[in-house]
């Protein structure tokens, strides 16, 4: 049993709770090999299976995304059920095809992009993928439809990703090569 060695403490700095997803970024968990464990609950590196594998940017609508992580206790052993929800705006082909292939891929893993600055770049948190589960935490897709027929009526997909972990969710410090239309970028998360 883990000793505890460290408060939890609130600082001025505590009381901007601003949340607010950006971005979300997606890989098949098939293509994450591992994530490397940094001191302080998070990670600090991902190593790709191959280097050809890159994270594919999934853009929401703004103020239309979330992650909730609800805990449950049985036996003396405590899970977490992690949900990342997005709203896309518009229904279109193009759009259909790339979240087609979510819901068709076994398992992702998710790394969500927040708008809290860290200092030089944004606060981001790994979904998908614990040290205890390591890639069997990762999530399953599934895709909602909603057109309503008012004029100002939705017209959006609602992505969910559903997963288990037995951690909570670490935050991201640290660079990811993603998928930019052809060509990567590299992307960068924390301070």
């Amino acid at each position: 049993m883990a000793e505890l060695q460290n408060d939890v403490l609130v600082d001025c700095n505590s009381n901007n709770r601003n949340g607010g997803i950006k971005r979300i970024f997606v890989s098949n968990r098939e293509n994450i090999d591992t994530f490397t464990a940094g001191l302080v609950n998070d990670y600090t590196s991902v190593t790709m299976d191959a280097t050809s594998d890159v994270w594919f940017e999934v853009q929401i609508d703004d103020k239309a995304g979330s992650i909730i992580s609800e805990p449950t206790n049985e036996n003396g052993s405590t899970m977490n059920a992690n949900t990342v929800e997005a709203t896309i705006p518009k229904l279109d082909k193009t759009k259909a095809f790339a979240l087609q292939q979510l819901v068709d891929s076994c398992k992702v893993i998710a790394i969500v992009e927040t708008y809290n600055s860290t200092g030089t770049y944004n606060q981001a948190f790994v979904v998908g993928y614990d040290e205890v589960l390591k890639k069997d935490a990762a999530l399953m897709c599934l895709v909602a439809q909603t057109l309503e027929t008012g004029l100002q009526g939705q017209n959006a997909y609602t992505l969910t990703m559903e997963g288990e972990s037995k951690e909570l969710i670490r935050e991201y410090v640290g660079t990811i090569v993603a998928y930019d239309g052809g060509s990567n970028t590299i992307v960068n998360f924390g301070s």
